[in-house]
């Protein structure tokens, strides 16, 4: 919490919204400030322009699809169309064609509200051709996959706009669309298009196209509308039964002789929810023997697969393969074994050939290359997600090349809004630069960064809401987002919908899901996971882990969480209990999870203080190749060291990382090995050591915790020889913060003390330093004796620094015990600001010196500082501090008074 406050205060945390809030203290009457002559900008102003910069637009396929419209209606169709433009006009978006208002859509719109608009500016534009002599015949259904669709719609095109072949052509569209796999987001025009086929079908005939919005509402994320719309149709429609995840009676009707292409590839589809792989691959064969379309393969990159050794080999070969069948579909040419490598191939080549052969008004050169570039370079999905080492070197494949240059050159016309495109991997970049620092205000602008790739589809909701949270800090964004995923997400995307709930605290519906009949495991796990890392409802949460785990009793990842959730409540038995049970079920060396299962039940025995069955267990396991065996070498030597064999263990843990190298939990496993035996010198060197591979959090745990583990039985001149000799390690200074942490964690201040003073460095300690070793005194000997301790070693020109300090930290007490005169100078104002600022963070707790505030903020003080002061005690108005806002300094000090208040 104070990590997280000190980089809060750091970033002036004008990211939080400021309320109007009864003081705590009885406002009295405000006496005449006089303004500082600056330009006035009033703080909602300012509130205002910050939520404009991170707003997320409309979703930029239904505005791509409003410049289709018209493109349609030109004869002929120009190649691309520019889109509808959005403003932000009182709460609502006003979406404009050609200048025209055309209607307005919320904050967050859901389907329908594109939907209505969209058909409405079809039933406005686009007239139907009127039928020819000759009668239109319209297809049978039986086609569903590319490429055989396009022989369908170039005969639905041929047959003009009227009434019938648009009807068909808007359906052919929107299985090109929803069958292309776009995770990379580089096509928005396929969607766009498809969109504004089905809305002109749908302006000249009310009824028709339901099934193609359904697949089309899901395909582009509103699956609470695809579910609405899919509730209108007959019961035995496919998309009725893919929308309602009855995946066994989608199947039962794919396996009928003479079933269509569409049922096949939706019970496919709908089967890669369950996260099984040998199911899908089952089914894959036996519903599509002859088939190499990219589009069925493609469907693998659904699976939610767990991160096991089981299943990386099927991973890398997806990514492989798929490439290559894009390839032959494009060049004609035969498909060959999944294994065998990717033929060279030049796309943009490839992608010509075929533009020429597109004839129509739809699936014309720039259809061609949306569609085919989206799934060719859809394995780097692979390659960014399972394969660090990829990442982000450009040359490491040709497909990351590819993919990069793209991005890069942005080779699609942005009139087409392509210039947008890749939301997805930006986000994956985003989140690798941010990583976990919250708050920095370098963080803020990366972020802001990414916001113009960005739209409010479901998608980049999601990804945003956890930015808003994680990287941003701002609480009521996230929340907002969540919301509105709550709105649009159907119970098909449980996932995600169970995590809004969860972070808005809406229980029923997590629990309802949690409980659904459509449920799969991977759902399950990354549900329970997400509420066990938000740490609430512990109790609910055990209940329904239990429930979970009767119901998927083969799924490795759903117990390993619950092993980790079970060890976080130190129920280390009943975490050995869940292991032995989950091997006993599956014995089949080829379930995903089976090696590492056995590693984490004799880790569950090492916390048991069980060493010699976990020993046993891990010399029994079978090791395939030398990482696995280094899994292995570490857990048994973790177990020897457990029996005190401790000169094994070392052998055994130093083999581990010679192979393993670098490994973090290795390095730490051999640190806390080194300290028993005695050779702190060493251990010290390991983790002063820059090329261990430690990250900061990791070093910090390893000083903190590990040391604590060590070293919490042993007498205190041995604590203190371990500790000297990290004092040594010049490299170690910077963390030394975290070495006595888990002492004071544990209630053990006197030791607390002790180590901060043995490990403070040469010269006079920095206020900094100072801080640590007196909140252990305060929890050790009280605050009196504390401050005692800390008032002689603060020179008389550093205690106005202590201000800041105090609130980052959370010594409130700093302000009155140890600053109980402030000195007269430039930084005495900002020490009473200090002090109320703590009077409100305090929350319910009394503030034993409020009077002392009233009576300080009742004299007549020119400055901005004082101003500031009485405003956070309700003394003065936000117009008062708003005209203070004339430098930067003075704005972020105003704008974090301002979010404290």
């Amino acid at each position: 919490m104070k990590t997280r406050f000190a980089a809060a205060l750091t970033a002036a945390l004008s990211l939080v919204a400021c309320e109007r809030e009864v003081s705590p203290l009885t406002p009295i009457k405000r006496s005449q400030v006089k303004h500082v002559p600056a330009p006035a900008i009033a703080p909602a102003r300012q509130l205002l322009g910050l939520r404009a910069a991170y707003r997320l637009h409309p979703d930029r396929r239904f505005l791509m699809a409003f410049g289709e419209l018209r493109r349609l209606n030109t004869k002929p169709p120009r190649a691309l169309a520019a889109p509808a433009a959005a403003s932000f006009v009182d709460a609502r978006w006003t979406v404009e064609v050609d200048g025209a208002i055309v209607g307005s859509l919320p904050e967050f719109p859901d389907f329908p509200d594109y939907w209505t608009l969209l058909v409405a500016q079809a039933k406005s534009q686009f007239r139907p051709s009127p039928p020819t002599s000759a009668a239109f015949s319209p297809d049978d259904g039986s086609l569903f996959l590319m490429p055989g669709i396009l022989n369908v719609l170039a005969s639905d095109e041929a047959g003009g706009w009227t009434k019938g072949a648009l009807r068909q052509t808007a359906r052919d569209f929107t299985r090109i669309s929803f069958q292309m796999p776009d995770a990379l987001e580089l096509a928005p025009l396929i969607p766009a298009r498809a969109l504004a086929l089905l809305a002109a079908a749908r302006a000249s005939d009310a009824g028709s196209g339901l099934e193609d919005e359904a697949l089309l509402a899901h395909s582009l994320g509103y699956t609470r509308h695809a579910q609405a719309v899919a509730r209108s149709l007959p019961k035995s429609s496919p998309v009725r039964l893919y929308e309602e995840s009855r995946g066994d009676e989608l199947q039962a009707m794919a396996a009928r002789p003479g079933a269509s292409e569409e049922t096949r590839y939706l019970a496919l589809k709908l089967a890669t929810t369950a996260g099984d792989l040998r199911r899908w691959q089952q089914l894959r064969i036996r519903l599509f023997p002859q088939t190499e379309s990219p589009s069925v393969v493609a469907t693998a990159y659904e699976l939610a697969l767990p991160q096991q050794m089981e299943v990386e080999d099927f991973q890398g070969q997806l990514a492989a393969y798929l490439p290559f069948a894009v390839a032959a579909e494009l060049t004609g040419a035969a498909t060959a074994s999944r294994n065998a490598p990717v033929a060279p191939f030049d796309l943009d080549a490839a992608v010509i050939k075929a533009s020429e052969r597109a004839k129509g008004d739809v699936w014309d050169s720039a259809a061609v290359r949306s569609y085919y570039q989206a799934i060719y370079h859809q394995p780097w999905i692979y390659y960014a997600t399972f394969s660090e080492k990829y990442w982000p070197r450009e040359a490491s494949t040709r497909v990351g090349t590819e993919l990069l240059r793209l991005l890069k050159g942005q080779t699609q016309n942005a009139r087409s809004g392509a210039d947008r495109a890749g939301g997805e991997i930006r986000i994956e970049a985003t989140r690798r630069r941010t990583g976990d620092l919250p708050g920095y205000p370098e963080i803020a602008l990366e972020v802001r960064s990414l916001v113009p790739y960005l739209d409010s589809r479901p998608s980049h909701r999601a990804q945003f809401a956890r930015f808003s949270h994680e990287n941003l800090l701002d609480i009521q964004a996230a929340e907002s987002l969540h919301l509105s995923l709550l709105a649009v997400l159907g119970d098909q995307d449980r996932k995600q919908k169970a995590l809004s709930a969860l972070y808005v605290g809406d229980w029923t519906q997590v629990e309802r899901l949690l409980e659904g009949p459509g449920l799969s495991a991977p759902e399950a796990s990354g549900i329970l996971w997400q509420w066990h890392l938000s740490r609430a409802e512990p109790d609910g949460l055990d209940r329904q882990f239990r429930r979970a785990m009767a119901r998927f009793r083969a799924d490795w990842s759903l117990a390993s969480y619950y092993v980790d959730f079970l060890r976080s409540r130190k129920q280390y038995a009943e975490s050995c209990r869940i292991g032995e049970a989950w091997l006993l079920e599956n014995q089949d060396s080829r379930t995903p999870g089976f090696f590492h299962a056995h590693i984490r039940l004799a880790h569950s025995y090492l916390l048991a203080h069980e060493f010699d069955k976990g020993r046993r267990l891990l010399e029994a396991v079978r090791a395939d190749g030398p990482m696995q065996q280094s899994f292995v070498n570490r857990g048994i030597a973790e177990c020897l060291a457990g029996s005190g064999r401790l000169t094994e263990a070392e052998t055994l843990m130093r083999e581990a990382l010679r192979v393993n190298r670098g490994d973090p939990n290795d390095q730490r496993d051999l640190v806390k090995i080194l300290w028993a035996e005695g050779k702190d010198d060493q251990a010290a060197h390991i983790l002063g050591d820059s090329s261990s591979g430690l990250s900061p959090w990791s070093l910090c745990d390893a000083l903190s915790n590990d040391l604590y583990e060590t070293f919490a039985s042993v007498p205190a001149e041995r604590l203190s020889r371990a500790v000297a000799s990290l004092s040594r390690e010049s490299s170690l200074r910077l963390r030394a913060d975290c070495v006595p942490k888990a002492f004071a964690a544990a209630g053990r201040f006197e030791d607390a003390v002790r180590i901060s003073r043995e490990l403070e460095g040469p010269g006079p300690a920095t206020t900094d330093t100072l801080l640590v070793p007196y909140e252990y005194l305060k929890g050790w000997k009280g605050r009196e004796a504390a401050a005692a301790w800390l008032t002689p070693r603060i020179p008389p020109a550093r205690l106005n620094g202590l201000g800041t300090r105090a609130l980052y930290t959370e010594n409130y007490d700093l302000l009155w015990d140890v600053v109980v005169t402030p000195i007269a100078d430039t930084q005495k104002e900002w020490i009473w600001v200090a002090r109320a600022c703590a009077s409100l963070l305090r929350g319910d707790l009394p503030d034993p010196h409020g009077t002392d505030l009233l009576v300080y903020y009742q004299r007549e003080i020119p400055g901005p500082f004082h101003v500031l002061g009485r405003y956070l005690l309700g003394l003065a108005s936000e117009d008062e501090i708003s005209a203070l806002t004339n430098s930067s300094e003075r704005t972020s000090l105003i704008a974090y008074g301002m979010a404290v208040r």
